[in-house]
């Protein structure tokens, strides 16, 4: 059934859509500052409260069209929002002296912090940031500034407060990333006698990855990441590494198999 909004009027041209009241302040409805204040608006008709943004009233009325109810805007009102939703271009000052990226930061770093941890914890610094005007995370109350170099707009941190964040978030491990598989996952799709087999050798993986560096087995290497899986510390293994690790795996499980029936036979 099509979305009806109680109250609905007939569709007129002094009433316009999204699209065309994008389109008549010289604008689209895929530009953020237009969609934030459309969807304002469309919120406060919804719930009966005056329809205000940025400070101006602009009219809403719901309006069938086509069969189906949409919020609109009147002609005459919708020009106030020109000047708080068209893209307006900005040049962001030059980079601030000594101030970090975040491949600087992470070269910092250095082993102590996971890249996918530093990057995940900068994204949320730099959304914080853009939309709040500051930024915090791991309890710390963290400063980002914008500026360019050659032309590139680049988010930067203080050295202090990069230092702050890594001691916040030293020894963290990502969440689990795609394309790669957790120890449980390897073992479901063995058969069953095998589960045991498989849990035991991506352990060993694990922890020979954790002692040389290197996680080798059968005296082949392969990619091994640690993850939070569930909550919890897991060795995972590169779905392009799943082949090579089966042939070990049922090569080691035949072989033990048929020590297993030496002992007990005939």
């Amino acid at each position: 059934m099509p979305r009806r909004i109680p109250g609905a009027i007939g569709k007129s041209e002094e009433w316009l859509a999204i699209d065309d009241a994008a389109a008549a302040i010289g604008t689209t409805k895929e530009t953020a500052n237009f969609r934030r204040a459309w969807q304002a608006l469309v919120s406060a008709a919804a719930r009966g409260e005056p329809t205000t943004v940025h400070d101006v009233t602009v009219r809403m009325a719901a309006c069938r069209i086509s069969g189906f109810d949409r919020w609109c805007a009147h002609s005459e009102d919708i020009h106030l929002l020109a000047p708080y939703t068209q893209k307006r271009e900005r040049r962001w000052p030059t980079r601030p002296e000594g101030w970090l990226t975040l491949e600087e930061a992470s070269e910092r770093a250095g082993r102590d912090v996971d890249p996918d941890v530093l990057a995940d914890a900068w994204r949320a610094l730099t959304k914080g940031t853009a939309y709040a005007g500051f930024a915090r995370i791991a309890g710390l109350d963290i400063q980002l500034r914008r500026g360019h170099v050659h032309a590139n707009e680049r988010w930067f941190i203080h050295p202090d407060d990069a230092e702050r964040l890594v001691g916040a978030i030293r020894g963290r491990l990502p969440h689990l990333r795609k394309g790669f598989l957790p120890p449980d996952a390897i073992a479901a799709s063995v058969e069953r006698d095998a589960r045991p087999l498989a849990r035991t050798l991506m352990a060993s993986l694990g922890d020979a990855k954790a002692l040389t560096g290197q996680a080798a087995l059968e005296g082949q290497t392969f990619e091994i990441r640690n993850f939070l899986v569930e909550g919890k510390p897991a060795p995972c293994l590169a779905e392009g590494e799943l082949a090579r690790f089966m042939d070990t795996l049922t090569r080691m499980h035949d072989e033990a198999t048929a020590d297993e029936v030496s002992r007990w036979g005939p």
